[in-house]
């Protein structure tokens, strides 16, 4: 029953970790809360923009959104290096059957980031 309740403590760190290094980065930086359009459409309506004030406001989010992908470029090395030294140190502290397990979970959580950042 210990070992029971301590693999759960362990899965829910592990898994709180996870959210905070790995998951947190799909809401954090200024993300949108809505898509470019959505937003777009949003604003329109909210502000009553005219065609041309909506054509102007795209070309100045495109913009933005450039730049910003640009500044998550630059800093993807300095956030790699930061996971994959915390991402040790997590090994560090596990039993090999718990480091195997871990390996499964980086694996998963690495496919889904993969997958949101080729979304946005």
């Amino acid at each position: 029953m210990l070992l029971l309740a301590l693999l759960f403590l362990l899965g829910v760190s592990i898994g709180a970790l996870g959210m905070y290094f790995w998951g947190g980065r799909l809401v954090a930086h200024d993300r949108w809360p809505y898509s470019h359009n959505e937003f777009i459409a949003k604003l329109s309506h909210d502000v009553r923009l005219n065609s041309a004030q909506q054509a102007q406001l795209r070309v100045i989010l495109d913009d933005a959104g450039g730049r910003f992908r640009a500044i998550d470029e630059q800093m993807r090395p300095a956030r790699d290096a930061v996971r994959k030294d915390a991402r040790a140190k997590i090994r560090a502290i596990l039993a090999p059957d718990q480091q195997a397990r871990l390996d499964e979970f980086f694996q998963e959580i690495d496919t889904e980031r993969r997958q949101a950042e080729a979304g946005h």
